[in-house]
């Protein structure tokens, strides 16, 4: 290892405790956005819809975690060769070649996949989600490359702008 390029002890329990309180404002800011919606709307099919929109979105997170989680060894890599601007800008290619289609196919098809997702042909709920589905496609292609640059960070030994980015995200989320 070269001096420098990985945290010490101390480092790596401030970039634990830094990414750690990232997390925890990003869960209880969910939080507070279902408790909103839900004091705000009550259970109604535009809520149902709406949450049958957002179930594509948290998958789609749940793929960009793995995801940041699963690149970072090769970019701590590419770092050490000197060559980590290439490989991030590698994987944003590879990330855009799937999800630029996947917005496509939503925008183009935000009605059928509405009606998969709440069952209905039509009514409120279904309209909803067709309404929604795009912008959570967005938002959610929007985590993917946050994943990214996430890696790259910490690729970087810079925990704590990805950390300010997650928690500063959410809150401009709420």
């Amino acid at each position: 290892m070269s001096k420098g390029t990985h945290s010490s002890g101390f480092g790596s329990l401030v970039s634990g405790a830094m990414t750690a309180a990232a997390v925890a404002v990003q869960t209880g800011l969910a939080a507070v956005v279902g408790v909103v919606l839900a004091r705000e709307f009550g259970r109604s099919p535009e809520t149902d819809g709406f949450f049958s929109a957002y179930v594509v979105f948290i998958v789609v997170v749940l793929a960009a975690g793995a995801i940041r989680v699963t690149v970072l060894p090769a970019f701590a890599r590419a770092r050490e060769a000197g060559m980590l601007g290439g490989e991030v800008v590698a994987y944003g290619l590879v990330l855009g070649s799937v999800a630029a289609p996947l917005l496509v196919v939503t925008v183009i098809a935000a009605s059928p996949l509405a009606t998969a997702l709440t069952g209905e042909p039509s009514g409120l709920a279904q309209t909803t989600a067709a309404a929604a589905l795009p912008w959570m496609m967005l938002a959610a292609v929007c985590q993917l490359f946050a994943g990214l640059a996430a890696s790259a960070l910490a690729a970087l030994d810079d925990y704590g702008t990805s950390a300010l980015g997650f928690a500063g995200g959410s809150v401009a989320g709420l």
